[in-house]
Order: structure tokens, then C-alpha cells, then sequence
């Protein structure tokens, strides 16, 4: 080989390096920007024309060194030898731009390296067998493997360089293993021609071609291969540039992303984006070359690797092992495949689920729980309480339920203002949470209404010792906003299993006995009775038929006189609703009128005894007054100035007989309104009685912003003057301020004679009560109403 290198003209020699190594290089240079996958890469048509021009240029440096190896100076070329040559070389440079400007699979540098080899090792031979006889050329089959073998190693390490993505540097390195390779066995070829060559002697091929021509053609091909080359080069800067540009743009677009971005290579890191080093807490060369499925927490790592290897489907949730994360970040996988990376065959796109699941977490928080005391509302208490008696069922464990109601909280609200009211909930639902234990639930049923589901003790017993506990701490008065609130509540208990194993069932039966505690006085508590139901179903029935008796005409009215203290003169009667149900006999007011008033009856019957009363009146020849009860719900729900107007109207009854007796419950749920309301009836001679007085809040400043026609003693004090100090000073100082305000006083509850003298006594103007009369009809009062008309007027 030493000895074929030593009869080449050096400077030719050179020059032939100098153009392969060129051809190689910028061949090289065209496809290795080939699989980018970025904007404006070599197409098909250019990498082909690229290897046309490579592989005429590496054909040019294997002619040059020909020309310069001096034993075949003279000698001349075979034409058709010489172009086979030449497309052999050819095809096989432009095989193997192919084979590496695709990429797909790691065996292309290998196959184009093969390609390249037996392509230049067919050239050099060809071409020889153009300048010499045949029957001389008898190379060694060893040394001809040899060749083969070495050359392709040598391009094989030329490929695998710029196999992998680089700078210049892995360009040249490539390129000049390339062009080694050429020439190792270009010169192991010589090194088997030169003895032929040096005994040439006559019987040589017909000169078709002169050794000018073929250096007019190296000389063609040397130019073509530098145009190319310089093309190259320009083509090359420019697609590095636009390469550079799109890679900063794709980069920043990727790092503006709110989604994590990962390119990846099977399970291995390629490149993230910011917001993926975020997300894990780590930084971007951490994250590099790491395998994807570690970063989860270990019961989703292999759930990850089968996401990887599905690309394409749905995003799934799993939980990524971010840095100072315990539990991990929960995140939305999706996989793509991506040929926008020479490196990567997949993109990860990752979602934070973060904020979803806290906004998710809010809404269902929102969706179970009261807004003012951040209780459990009723949705959530209904699971609660039938998960809790289906443990009791299964395990015969006692549950109890217990409703706490607020006392009066409305007339608190209409009293102190809606934030005072607010206030006694929060306050209330706090001590109810500090008093129970904390297994127990505690929940607002809405309204003024908390229940407490109490399992795991021993019942009823348990119950009732809370309930005392209960009642006991609500007893000390709330401060809200500065206010001292006294504020009780009711209690009504029901026990699982003995009383229900149904929710709605038992929940029915604590309100059952939650409103026995409420009839019976309030802040008490009540443990359900069977009985209790039966009376709750007999109070629905009594409310149907009592809206019969009204339509069907089965009500009537009983007349109690009011007499003058003094003189004991009649000065009216005040009407009281009675019915007489056709089975159940007599119904007593007091257990009628608060079904009325629960099933709002109490409208209807209302309308039904002004419309009554007056019309009775009217055939009085008697000028008396006649007073009839308003109540709240009356007022409120209807429009009582134009009732009453058109009640006067139809019966023509003079106003001044008409008194309509309210309490202060009217005036407590809107003042203002029902002030209004009580001075247009005035304005029409209506006379308005304050009844009750004393057994509600008794507020001065009711009597000092409306000036009522008479107030009304309630019969709880009169009726204990006798044998009660406190009653009787409540009722000489009502009396006393009345006479101070100039308004005319009436004593309920008047029964003994004793109770006549202490009234005259202390200056009382009128008296009510069975000492005077009971309540009848008409009727029984007929010598008094009918036989004496001028018996009095009214005041």
C-alpha cells in the first residue's frame, strides 16, 4: 500500500483529498438537516440532486488520483467503463443519503456505510479495469475482503458521528472518516494494480478516451461539486438560521404554555418546558435523561408506562411525585406522538388538577353545608343520619336524633335587626358544636332548626343528658355585636331503632316532639310518644275539617261582654269563634285555633268573623262596640284596609263600633308597616285595641308611636291580683301608665268581686271576664242588647 502511495503525485493527490473530503462535508452537511422536522428542510428532490452532486464529486477526487499515480500517465479510459463508474459511485452516494436522511430505524448508519463502501470499492475497480488489462488485474481475495472490511469500518464510524445531532465539529469529524475510508481502500486497490500497471506492455484496451478528456470531466465535476458545494453551504447557514429562529420559537411558546410540555423518548426525558419544572419543583437538567414514570408516586408508575404506550387516547388523572408534595400533584396525562424532535417519538402533556379539584371541593362543600353557621344543611344530614342507622340496624346500635329550634328568633329578627339574628345562629350552632362530642353530627336544618345525630351511647339516656347540657349553656345569654341576647331553644328527641329505622320516619317524630316542647312553654325538651303521632295526625285532620266547617257554614260566633268598672254598665261584647264539628262535638278554641294558624286557617276564619261579627252588629239596637281579634298572619297575608272598608261597606255598620284587638306580635315583624296599616284604619274611625298587654316584649316605644284606643290587661295578671304581689304591681303600673298616656285600660280575666274593688281602686276603666259574663251567643244577652236600646253608647 506504501509502495502504491509512493508512485502518486502528491500535489494531485492532495487535490483529490481536498475534493472528496468537500463532496463528503457538504453531502453530510444537506442531510443531517434533513430529519430536523423544523420549517424549510431539504425535500426529497434536493437530497436526491445532493447526491447526484456527492457522489459526482467523490468520483472526481477518485479520477484525480488516478491521474496522479504515474505507472498509468498516458494510459487512456474506456468510455463505457469509465461512465459505469461513474453511476456506480454515483447511485451509491445518493442510496445512502437516502438511507440517512430518513432516520427510522438505528441500523441506517450501518446500511448507508455499506452502501458507500461496496460503491467505492466497485468504482475503484471498474475504473482500473478501464486503464488495464483485465488478465492483469488479479487482485488477492483476502486482500480484496480486507479492503472491503476496513473501508466499511471506517465509514461505518464516519456515519455513526453524524448520526447524532452536533455542531460543525461532528461535520468534519464525519467527513474526514468518510473520505479516510475512500482512500484506504483506494490504495489497497492501487497497491494490487501497481506491479500491472508497471509491466504494461502492449494488448492494452483501444484508446476510446484520451487522459484530457477524462481531466476536462474531473474538472466539470470538481466545479459542479463546488457550486453544490457553495449552495450547500448558503442553504445550510440559511436552514440553521430559520432552524434556530423556529427552535426559539417553538421553545418560547412551549415556556409560555400554562400546560407542562415533555418531549420523550420511549419513558426517557428528552426536553420539558417551565411550566413541567414548576410542576415538579425541579430544574431542567434534573429532569433531562431521567425516565418519565419515576416521577409519579409509585401506584401509578406502571399505569404511566401504559399511557406512554398507547398514545393518542384520553387524558387520565394520576398523581405526579412533585418536590415538598406528600401525597403528589394531581395531573392530567395526555400522550401524543410527535415527529417535530429528531430525538423524541412522543410529547406528555400535563394539566394541573390543583385548582380543579379545589374549586370541585368548594362546590361540594357549598352543595352540603349551611353558608351562615358552616353546618351540614339538610342534604348532608340525610346521608349522615341513614348511614347512621343502617350501622344501627346492622350492629342493633341506638341512634338519637334531637331538633334544637330556636325560641323566637323571628321576633328577634324583626326586634333586633336580621344581623342580630344571624348572629344568635352562629352562636347557638357553636355552643351546640362545643356541646357534643365530636363524633357527633351537627347540622342546620335551615330556618331557626339544628339537628344533632347522636350514635354509640346508651339511649335514651344519653339524649337526655345532652339535652340538659344543651339547654343548661343556651340559658346564659349570647353577646352579639355588643347586644345580651336571651335567647332558649326547644328540644324534641326521637330514638332509633325503638321509635323508627327510617330517616324521613324518625326525623318526623323528633318535629313531633320538638313541637310538643313548644306548645308545652318552650326551652324544654321532649322525647317522642307514640301518641304523639296520633296526635299529629289528628291536628291534619282537624286542619281539613276545619276549612270544611268555614265553607260549609259549620262555625259560629259567641259574644263576651265588657262592662264599665264604675258603673258596671255594658259597654260591648268582643267576639270569640266557636265550632261544633258534627262528630267530635264542641271543639275548644284552644285546640282549633292553633291548627288554624299551623295549617293557615286562621286567614280564611279570620275574614269569615269580621265579615260575621259585622253583620251581627247591625241588627243590634244596642249601640255598642263589637271587638274582633286580628291575627298575624291575617295581617300580614292579606290586604286588611280594603277588607275592612268593604266590610263596613256591605254591612253598613258605623266604624266607631268596630275595634280590632291585636297584639304585639303584629308590631314586631315590621313596625313600620304595621303602624301604617293601623293609621289608615284609624283614619276610617276604626278603633284599634292593643290586647295582651304585659305576656310579650310590652316595648313603650310601640305606645309612644301609635296611640291605640284601649289597652288590654292579659287575665294571667288579674287573675293573680289577689294572691300575687308581682301581678298586682304589673297591673297598677300598667294602669298608671296608661292614665298617664290618657288611654282607656280593660282588665281580662275578672272573676271575683275582690278583683272589681282593686280595679276601681286603682282607677281602671273597663273589665272583662265570666264575673261579667261568659262567652254565648247573642242571644242569651238579649234583655241587655235588644230590650234596652239606649242602655249605652259608645265610648
Amino acid at each position: 500500500m506504501f509502495q502504491a502511495l509512493l508512485h502518486h503525485d502528491g500535489a494531485w493527490l492532495a487535490v483529490a483529498a481536498m475534493v472528496g473530503f468537500a463532496s463528503v462535508l457538504m453531502t453530510l452537511s444537506v442531510v443531517q438537516r434533513a430529519p430536523s422536522g423544523l420549517a424549510k428542510t431539504p425535500g426529497p428532490w434536493w437530497l436526491a440532486a445532493t447526491g447526484v452532486a456527492g457522489g459526482g464529486g467523490i468520483w472526481a477526487a477518485h479520477a484525480i488520483a488516478l491521474l496522479a499515480f504515474e505507472p498509468l500517465a498516458g494510459r487512456h479510459f474506456d468510455l463505457p467503463i469509465a461512465l459505469a463508474a461513474v453511476l456506480i459511485g454515483v447511485a451509491s452516494v445518493v442510496g445512502a443519503v437516502m438511507v440517512m436522511a430518513g432516520r427510522r430505524r438505528s441500523t441506517a448508519p450501518f446500511l448507508a456505510a455499506v452502501l458507500l463502501a461496496t460503491g467505492f470499492a466497485l468504482m475503484h475497480w471498474i475504473s482500473l479495469a478501464g486503464l488495464i488489462d483485465s488478465q492483469l488485474l488479479r487482485p488477492s481475495p483476502l486482500l480484496v475482503i480486507a479492503a472491503l472490511a476496513l473501508m466499511t469500518a471506517v465509514v461505518v464510524a464516519g456515519m455513526l458521528t453524524v448520526w447524532r445531532a452536533g455542531g460543525l465539529h461532528r461535520l468534519i469529524a464525519a467527513a474526514s472518516l468518510v473520505v479516510t475510508g475512500g482512500f484506504v481502500g483506494y490504495l489497497l486497490t492501487m497497491s494490487q494494480a501497481g506491479e500491472a500497471a508497471v509491466a504494461l506492455s502492449g494488448g492494452l484496451a483501444p484508446p476510446d478516451m484520451s487522459r484530457m478528456a477524462v481531466s476536462f470531466t474531473t474538472m466539470v465535476m470538481v466545479m459542479a461539486v463546488l457550486g453544490v458545494g457553495v449552495a450547500g453551504v448558503l442553504l445550510d447557514r440559511h436552514l440553521a438560521r430559520a432552524a434556530r429562529v423556529e427552535a426559539r420559537r417553538v421553545t418560547d411558546l412551549a415556556n409560555v404554555a400554562l400546560e407542562s410540555i415533555v418531549l420523550l423518548r420511549d419513558d426517557g426525558i428528552v426536553e420539558v418546558n417551565r411550566s413541567f419544572c414548576r410542576l415538579t419543583g425541579q430544574n431542567r437538567d434534573s429532569l433531562i435523561g431521567c425516565r418519565f414514570s419515576e416521577l409519579f408516586i409509585d401506584d401509578h408508575r406502571l399505569s404511566v408506562v401504559q399511557a406512554l404506550e398507547q398514545p393518542g387516547g384520553p387524558g387520565r388523572e394520576f398523581r405526579l411525585a412533585a418536590v415538598g408534595q406528600t401525597e403528589g400533584v394531581p395531573v392530567e396525562l395526555s400522550v401524543r406522538e410527535t415527529e417535530a424532535h429528531e430525538n423524541a417519538s412522543r410529547v406528555a402533556l400535563l394539566r394541573d388538577l390543583r385548582d380543579q379539584h379545589e374549586a370541585e371541593a368548594r362546590i361540594r362543600y357549598l352543595a352540603q353545608h349551611d353558608a351562615l353557621t358552616r353546618l351540614p344543611n339538610r342534604a348532608l344530614f340525610g346521608d349522615r343520619l341513614a348511614h347512621a342507622l343502617q350501622l344501627a340496624e346492622r350492629y342493633e346500635n341506638p341512634v338519637a336524633l334531637l331538633l334544637v329550634d330556636v325560641d323566637r328568633l323571628q321576633e328577634i329578627n324583626k326586634l333586633r335587626g336580621q344581623d342580630i339574628g344571624d348572629g344568635v345562629l352562629r352562636q347557638t350552632a357553636k355552643r351546640i358544636k362545643n356541646t357534643v362530642r365530636g363524633s357527633d353530627t351537627v347540622a342546620c336544618l335551615g330556618g331557626d332548626t339544628f339537628a344533632v345525630i347522636q350514635e354509640g351511647m346508651d339511649q335514651p339516656h344519653a339524649a337526655d343528658k345532652l339535652a340538659r347540657r344543651l339547654l343548661t349553656r343556651m340559658g346564659v345569654p349570647l353577646i352579639v355585636n355588643g347586644n345580651e341576647i336571651a335567647a332558649t331553644v326547644s328540644i324534641g328527641i326521637a330514638v332509633a331503632p325503638t321509635d323508627a329505622l327510617v330517616g324521613s320516619a324518625l326525623l318526623a317524630h323528633a318535629e313531633s316532639a320538638l313541637q310538643r316542647s313548644k306548645d308545652g312553654g318552650r326551652n324544654r325538651h321532649t322525647f317522642y310518644e307514640a301518641r304523639m303521632e296520633e296526635e299529629r295526625r289528628a291536628r291534619q285532620v282537624l286542619g281539613v275539617d276545619l276549612r270544611n266547617a268555614l265553607r260549609a257554614g259549620d262555625l259560629h260566633v259567641h259574644f263576651q261582654p265588657v262592662a264599665d268598672v264604675g258603673t258596671g254598665s255594658l259597654l260591648g261584647f268582643e267576639a270569640l269563634a266557636r265550632w261544633t264539628h258534627p262528630e267530635r262535638g264542641v271543639v275548644p278554641p284552644g285546640l282549633f285555633i292553633p291548627v288554624a294558624e299551623e295549617s293557615g286557617a286562621i286567614v280564611d276564619l279570620g275574614e269569615w268573623m269580621l265579615e260575621t261579627v259585622c253583620q251581627e252588629a247591625t241588627r243590634w239596637p244596642l249601640a255598642c262596640t263589637v271587638a274582633v281579634n286580628i291575627s298575624v298572619m291575617q295581617f300580614e297575608k292579606s290586604d286588611l284596609v280594603a277588607q275592612v272598608d268593604g266590610v263596613l261597606e256591605r254591612t253598613g255598620l258605623d266604624p266607631a263600633r268596630l275595634e280590632l284587638e291585636i297584639t304585639e306580635s303584629v308590631l314586631i315583624h315590621d313596625t313600620d308597616y304595621a303602624v301604617e296599616v293601623l293609621n289608615r284604619l284609624k283614619a276610617r274611625g276604626v278603633r284599634i285595641v292593643l290586647d295582651d298587654f304585659g305576656t310579650g316584649y310590652s316595648s313603650l316605644s310601640y305606645l309612644k308611636r301609635f296611640p291605640f284606643d284601649k289597652i288590654k290587661i292579659d287575665r294571667s295578671f288579674v287573675s293573680e291580683i289577689g294572691d300575687s304581689q308581682q301581678s298586682a304591681a304589673i297591673v297598677r303600673g300598667v294602669i298608671g301608665l296608661a292614665r298617664g298616656l290618657g288611654v282607656p285600660v280593660v282588665a281580662e280575666g275578672v272573676e271575683q268581686a275582690a278583683h272589681v274593688d282593686m280595679l276601681r281602686e286603682e282607677g281602671c276603666d273597663q273589665m272583662q271576664g265570666y264575673l261579667i259574663g261568659r262567652p254565648a251567643p247573642i242571644e242569651d244577652y238579649g234583655d241587655l242588647v235588644f230590650d234596652h236600646p239606649m242602655a249605652a253608647q259608645p265610648e
